[in-house]
């Protein structure tokens, strides 16, 4: 009788296969159905990597094929990382911030700090080890104890005032399948901030937000929207990119124009104007020439343009006095003659040449109590 000579078990080669899945299927898996930490997945376009640790699941392009593999779908699969716990609360990332800020103004030194998720309290919380630190290195011990009660999610240290980056030191350290962190540049108000995951040995760049949550939005109190009243709603001039004065060609039409303006219409169309002159004219020139430039050289109707530029003239030029009838006269001119988007022109290029007195005297029915008592003051309002 012969011996049976048994095959030598290679044990590191029998673990990596128990522990190794190898998925060939059309459609992507399901991660919450793969029991194996390690997994390699058959895509169309290349061999990818998943990973399910402590930390979370972790996904990467093992290796790209040069053509596509028939018999796949075509996909856009990306490399991702997502924690088994949510992401973590922003108060933390806060709190690992001024802890490197202060350490940083102190001695200049590097810190380390960890982001552990407590699975007894169902949180998470950062937890700073005993470490020795210089300005170019940081050396921690290890808490077993911690590491076996919760899930160590996310290493961070810092650079100081150096520039976020993982070094050398960094990438031959963090081979472990979780998140990764470096902040530098802290004697800065916006310091620098690099984040990733490992999966395999790959590090893969992420954004802060694939970690943390989102900053809350800001609040105020319920009650300031009740203090707010909307305008009637009236038409308002169109302003270039530049914020230059442009006028849209409507006088051509304007003999065929049937509406009748009421005083009511033209007093709001003025407020309307004087609320938004300050808004969007603010680049206008004061200079009386660029009123008289604002009729279009297409318009044909000389008499208007002679009545707008004598009218501009008249408004601007502070050595000629106007009594109040002249002035309501003038006013009733313009409405006759122009259309109520021009005198709206007219109106917000004067406000914003500084003379928002003469506009509000030559409103229909002003009333003294409309008039500043600086009017008075200006012999060109007088009466």
């Amino acid at each position: 009788m012969t011996d049976v000579i048994q095959p030598k078990v290679d044990l590191r080669v029998f673990m990596a296969r128990q522990n190794t899945g190898f998925l060939t299927d059309a459609a992507w898996p399901d991660p919450s159905t793969i029991s194996k930490p390690v997994n390699y997945i058959v895509r169309r376009d290349g061999v990818w990597e998943l990973r399910k640790s402590r930390a979370g699941v972790f996904v990467i392009q093992r290796e790209k094929f040069t053509s596509p593999l028939p018999g796949f779908p075509e996909e856009g699969n990306v490399e991702f990382g997502i924690s088994n716990f949510g992401k973590i609360p922003i108060n933390l990332f806060r709190e690992i911030l001024a802890f490197f800020k202060s350490i940083c103004d102190e001695s200049k030194d590097e810190a380390y700090v960890q982001t552990f998720w407590d699975p007894a309290e169902k949180r998470y919380f950062n937890h700073v080890p005993p470490q020795r630190v210089s300005g170019a290195s940081v050396n921690f011990e290890r808490d077993i104890g911690l590491e076996a009660r919760c899930y160590l999610v996310l290493e961070t240290h810092s650079h100081n005032t150096m520039g976020a980056f993982f070094s050398g030191t960094d990438n031959a350290d963090e081979k472990s399948d979780r998140f990764f962190a470096v902040i530098g540049k802290l004697n800065n108000p916006t310091p620098e901030m690099l984040f990733s995951f490992v999966c395999g040995g790959k590090r893969v760049i992420i954004s802060r937000h694939d970690i943390f949550e989102e900053e809350p939005e800001a609040q105020f109190p319920g009650d300031w929207k009740s203090r707010i009243t909307k305008y009637p709603t009236a038409p308002i001039r169109s302003f270039s990119s530049d914020e230059s004065f442009s006028m849209e060609d409507e006088r051509s039409s304007m003999t065929s124009r049937s509406r009748n303006p009421t005083q009511l219409d033209i007093e709001t169309e003025i407020e309307m104007a004087i609320t938004n002159a300050h808004r969007k004219l603010a680049a206008v020139s004061a200079d009386a020439t660029f009123f008289q430039n604002s009729i279009s050289d297409s318009d044909n109707d000389s008499k208007l343009q002679d009545l707008v530029r004598s009218t501009t003239a008249r408004i601007t030029n502070g050595g000629i006095e106007m009594t109040r009838v002249q002035k309501q006269r003038m006013f009733d001119k313009l409405v006759d003659a122009m259309t109520i988007d021009d005198v709206i022109d007219l109106v917000g290029s004067l406000l914003e040449a500084g003379y928002e007195e003469s506009i509000l005297s030559v409103l229909p029915e002003a009333s003294d109590e409309n008039i500043s008592d600086s009017v008075h003051a200006d012999p060109f309002l007088n009466e």
